[in-house]
């Protein structure tokens, strides 16, 4: 696995496949993540520069000629892809001193073989970046916050509405690039046909 100590960030970025949530999921998740980035110790996507939630889907360190090429063929790539609905649970884990969460679907095989076949359709030759993001290794989630142990008692709210979510739906994929700043380079919106 890569890091980012390993990338040239002068002649070489990040381009990633990123799952984006519906807009009424959007509607309903964003308003509790941003209460919770409003707390004093957070630390998450919202506060770091990404413009929304996403699930990664695949990743790769790439030359700018290479976002080009992937840009030009994108679209195409992906336009008959099927939206995805699936079970979520938050995922809650203790370390680095506070509270990391994160909205985690199931992975079942349904969702296995969607995401294999995310990465079937681009099939583009750059080296992957980040193993955790190949079918086989890949945890799918949604990075939500980091809390501070000491400010936790101000998230609780927010925190148990996350909790109750029991179903999110993917009906956008973006192509992303990461040189220096996120930039969303393209959208694709998505069959809403499969529910997993």
């Amino acid at each position: 696995m890569s890091n980012d100590e390993d990338i040239d960030w002068v002649n070489t970025g990040v381009l990633a496949l990123q799952g984006f949530l519906s807009r009424e999921d959007e509607a309903r998740i964003i308003p509790l993540c941003l209460r919770v980035s409003e707390i004093e110790g957070f630390d998450g996507g919202l506060n770091r520069g990404a413009s929304r939630l996403h699930m990664t889907l695949a990743s790769w360190k790439v030359t700018p000629q290479e976002v080009q090429l992937a840009q030009s063929q994108f679209a195409s790539r992906f336009n008959d892809l099927a939206a995805i609905t699936m079970p979520v649970s938050l995922f809650e884990s203790r370390g680095n001193g506070g509270l990391a969460c994160a909205i985690a679907p199931k992975p079942t095989e349904a969702l296995l073989q969607w995401h294999a076949q995310v990465h079937a359709k681009v099939a583009w030759p750059f080296q992957p970046w980040r193993e955790m993001d190949l079918p086989g290794s890949w945890w799918p989630h949604i990075g939500v916050c980091h809390i501070a142990e000491s400010k936790e008692h101000l998230a609780s709210e927010p925190l148990q509405k996350l909790r109750e979510i029991e179903e999110i739906t993917i009906e956008r994929i973006g192509l992303v690039s990461y040189f220096g700043s996120m930039q969303v380079l393209g959208e694709v919106e998505l069959r809403r046909e499969a529910t997993l």
